[in-house]
């Protein structure tokens, strides 16, 4: 596990995404923005914007409606599709302006339609606007994520002063126990600072643990029930070479799936975790032989507050760890067939 500077981790200045084939407008949209501290990224058609969507959720879409290929109305609807963006603030800055072209676009979904030619005055009050807007749902949503993702260390922690207390815990287990409410208590300091402040925890404890002991200590710090410990088995052989990759953030994604897993085998079934090397980096991978994924619900699986569990789940866990895992540099693959369980693969660089 890389314990330098973890960048990937650190909080990046919001990232708007200038969609536009006319540099004259470009440069005057990243004069305009200059001062607003943020990251810009162009493209000038659709294919340019579509591998941008792909590598970072924008805080703010800037988009011309008349674009070489895919058009301004096909792109948003990509847009909108998909569950990672249909919140994003999406601006048409646009030479059409006729009435029905209006209607058009604010029916697929866009958030403002500013007018070609326009007061730079107004586009620049507006720029700054929506992206206020979007930061501050954006904080929002973390501290969503935050309380969802807190339950972990806090679970760990409640588990094992429960087991302190009891008269037959022994010096060994005792030492083992208050080890992990310390490990524990110190996680879950860190992920606050992540959440609130944007800071890594390239510096602390778990970081200096290999890949290998710390799926380990998931399976017997963050699943302390053993009905749920018995029914996982890690399965990794050759030795996992170090991620960059924080290792916060990895037990975060793995305790989700690992949480998922076991729940969909509670009435019999087996988890198993394996680990695959290749020279760019390392998948890892959680399946279970549970009830599966039904085919209809898998395009949704990673879309906050869907779940296919029922009762008082929130349907959160999938879509942290997707965007965890995004903001990592991985990548997160899903399978399933239905009553035959489920497999999800999180593939990180070396």
């Amino acid at each position: 596990m890389s314990t330098s500077s973890t960048s990937l981790q650190a909080k990046q200045p919001p990232l708007v995404l200038v969609i536009e084939d006319q540099a004259s407008i470009a440069d005057l949209l990243a004069a305009l923005m200059a001062p607003m501290k943020v990251q810009l990224h162009r493209a000038r058609d659709g294919g340019q914007a579509l591998k941008a969507l792909s590598e970072r959720r924008p805080a703010l879409i800037t988009l011309d409606l008349v674009l070489p290929g895919i058009d301004g109305f096909g792109l948003l609807g990509h847009i909108r599709q998909r569950p990672e963006l249909d919140d994003v603030p999406v601006l048409a800055i646009t030479a059409q302006t006729d009435s029905a072209t209006q209607k058009r676009a604010y029916r697929s979904g866009i958030s403002d339609f500013i007018a070609k030619p326009f007061s730079v005055d107004l586009l620049e009050a507006k720029l700054k606007m929506w992206l206020r807007l979007s930061q501050l749902a954006d904080y929002a949503h973390q501290m969503r994520d935050f309380t969802h993702e807190a339950k972990n260390p806090l679970a760990a922690i409640g588990a094992a002063a429960q087991v302190l207390g009891r008269p037959d815990a022994d010096a060994a287990m005792r030492t083992r126990l208050l080890r992990t409410i310390e490990e524990e208590a110190d996680r879950l300091g860190r992920l606050l600072s992540s959440y609130t402040l944007g800071e890594t925890s390239a510096t602390a404890g778990p970081g200096t643990l290999s890949p290998l002991r710390l799926l380990r200590d998931v399976i017997e710090v963050n699943l302390p029930d053993k009905g749920a410990r018995s029914r996982v088995r890690l399965r990794c052989q050759a030795p996992i070479p170090a991620l960059r990759v924080d290792p916060d953030r990895l037990r975060q994604m793995l305790v989700n799936l690992l949480e998922n897993a076991v729940a969909a085998t509670v009435d019999g079934g087996q988890v198993d975790i394996e680990a695959f090397v290749d020279e760019a980096g390392v998948a890892l991978s959680v399946r279970d032989s549970g009830v599966g994924i039904r085919d209809a619900d898998l395009p949704r699986i990673f879309e906050d507050g869907f779940t296919t569990r029922g009762g008082t789940a929130r349907g959160l866990g999938l879509g942290i760890t997707r965007r965890l895992c995004l903001a990592s540099g991985g990548k997160i693959q899903v399978a399933s067939t239905p009553e035959a369980g489920a497999s999800f693969t999180l593939w990180f660089p070396r």
